[in-house]
Order: C-alpha cells, then sequence, then structure tokens
C-alpha cells in the first residue's frame, strides 16, 4: 500500500514538474530588421524579455538594405520584415506574395517629419528645380530616397529623369555633400542634424517628407509585413507580435535614456546624437489602415515606380486586430 502511494507520487510529481516546461514553450519568429534607428524598439522588446513575455522567441537577423530584407523574406530565411513601407508595396507590385499587417510609423506635414532633402549653395542646388542634371545621393537606388526626390521635383515642375542617383550607406551620405561627391541627399535624423550644423557646406533645406503631400495628410513610413502564407497560418503570432512591440514602444517612450543606451551601442553614435534622433514613438497603435497607403501609392505610380493598375492595396495591406 505505502509501495502504490509512493509510485502515486513519483507519477504526480512528474507531472507538476513537467507543466512549467510546457508553460515555457514559444513560438519562434525569425524576423528580418534594417540597420536604421528604430531597430531600438525590437532590440528592446527582445532583451527587456517583452517578447518572452508574448511566448515569443525573436531570432533577428540585421540587414543592410531592403533587398536584402525582401530576399530573406521571400527564401522563406525570414517569417516577418520591417522596412521602409514603399518597398513592401513595389515587391508587392512585382509579384512578391507579401502583405502589409503593421503600420510601424507615419509621417504628417509639416508637425511629424523624418525626411528631407539637402543640397548645398557651393553645389548650386538650392531649389528643386536646381537638381535638374545633377548627381543626389541616396541609400538605394530606386527606394523610397530616390521616391522623395522624384516626388518633391514633378510637384515643384523639375524632371528627375535628368538626376543621377548614387547609392551611399546613410552615414557616408554627409561626407560625400561636403566633399562634392554628390550635389544633394536625401536623409532622416541624426544625419540631417549633421548636415546642417556643418562648417564646410552651406546646407540648404530643399523640402521635408517622404512625399510630396498637402498638410495634414498622414501616410505611412514604416511596415511589418510577411508573406501571405506565413499570415494566413500565423494570424495569432502576428497578433502577439504586434501587442509586444507596442508595448516596447511605451516603455521606451517613458524613458528616453534605453533608446539612447542602445543608439549608443548600436551605432556607435556619441549621446548627443543618440538623444537628437528622433524615433516612431509616438504612434498610439500599430493596426494598419489602407488610408495610410493610398497617398505613398498614389506618389509611387505619378512618379513612375509602380505601374498603374499594378497594385491593388487590399491586397497588400491586411490589418491583424491585435487589441
Amino acid at each position: 500500500m505505502k509501495k502504490r502511494n509512493f509510485l502515486k507520487g513519483v507519477a504526480l510529481a512528474a507531472l507538476t514538474a513537467a507543466a512549467p516546461v510546457a508553460a515555457l514553450a514559444m513560438d519562434t519568429v525569425k524576423v528580418a530588421y534594417m540597420k536604421i534607428p528604430p531597430l531600438v524598439s525590437i532590440k528592446y522588446a527582445i532583451d527587456s524579455g517583452i517578447m518572452e513575455a508574448h511566448d515569443l522567441n525573436i531570432e533577428l537577423t540585421v540587414v543592410n538594405g531592403g533587398p536584402e530584407l525582401m530576399t530573406a523574406l521571400a527564401s522563406g530565411s525570414a517569417d516577418i520584415g520591417q522596412t521602409a513601407a514603399g518597398i513592401a508595396l513595389l515587391a508587392r507590385s512585382k509579384g512578391l506574395p507579401i502583405a502589409v499587417f503593421g503600420t510601424g510609423d507615419t509621417e504628417r506635414q509639416p508637425d511629424y517629419n523624418h525626411n528631407w532633402l539637402i543640397g548645398t549653395e557651393e553645389a548650386g542646388t538650392t531649389d528643386l528645380k536646381s537638381l535638374e542634371g545633377k548627381t543626389i545621393g541616396v541609400v538605394a537606388k530606386n527606394s523610397p530616397a530616390t521616391l522623395a526626390f522624384m516626388s518633391h521635383m514633378v510637384a515643384a515642375g523639375a524632371d528627375p529623369s535628368t538626376v543621377e542617383f548614387v547609392a551611399l550607406p546613410f552615414p557616408q551620405l554627409p561626407s560625400a555633400l561636403e566633399v562634392g561627391n554628390v550635389d544633394a541627399v536625401h536623409v532622416g535624423e541624426p544625419f540631417h542634424g549633421m548636415i546642417m550644423s556643418s562648417d564646410k557646406i552651406n546646407a540648404v533645406e530643399l523640402a521635408n517628407g517622404l512625399i510630396h503631400s498637402d498638410e495634414g495628410t498622414e501616410y505611412a513610413l514604416g511596415a511589418w509585413f510577411a508573406q501571405d502564407k506565413w499570415l494566413a497560418e500565423n494570424e495569432d503570432i502576428a497578433k502577439r507580435f504586434l501587442a509586444a512591440m507596442e508595448q516596447s514602444y511605451r516603455e521606451l517612450v517613458e524613458d528616453r535614456s534605453k533608446v539612447n543606451a542602445i543608439l549608443m551601442a548600436e551605432f556607435g553614435m556619441p549621446e548627443g546624437a543618440a538623444n537628437a534622433t528622433p524615433l516612431p514613438l509616438k504612434a498610439k497603435s500599430f493596426t494598419t489602415t489602407i488610408d495610410q497607403y493610398e497617398p505613398l501609392l498614389e506618389q509611387m505610380v505619378l512618379t513612375g515606380m509602380i505601374e498603374e493598375g499594378k497594385l491593388d492595396l487590399n491586397d497588400a495591406v491586411r490589418a491583424v486586430d491585435y487589441k
């Protein structure tokens, strides 16, 4: 009798010990992210344990550009990607079966801006019309950076087809402008501040905003996206992922020192530059809506980056309700 009770106790103890293991089982998600300052948000979500608290094990791969990110997504080496929303739309228009499921950031003129086009008095690029025939530095060709120049130039009556675009990493753009290797650049912070405070050139802001838009128009800048098949099979994971990212953003908003610490560690920024770098921390929700992408698509069609009729936003944008 005592033996039977002992065996029952052993069995019960084994079941009790196994329960926490099952509870700790997490879903592994492979995420590809460009090495740009908003990387802070997912780094914090991972390092602080927020992703783990949402039962997610994130395998993060940091890539240097949009094409590399899309290759990772198309090959299946990444489940989720994050980069400029325009890159996601462009890829979808070319037949890659990916869809946006969350909007990471938006831009609205004139009060919320992340993009600047900058020329110099020395290069004679002091307005958008003067860019014709010039060499312009962008982080990548056929990218949102080139869209920015084309959109603003078309609105100003200038011909963007006369421009030669040169691809350079963001950190190299200020020095390329200073030495005259390029006549204008597209940048965000902290590079905008570096250029405008340079004592080597007389910098001129030509335009701000990723696209030319009416005042008050809000449009998507950054997007979370995945292949159609992955989204269809993993909607619950996508919901938990966005919920974890929102929590990460809220905690970063409450403590700017956490943002600065990651910028200094990951990007080698001095504290002053880190503190001056804006991040998409104003987002109240990452739930995506089609109207956030309509102004972007309109300008991509207008500038010839996407052929008219090649993209249906109802296919390209699929909101995940994670609230």
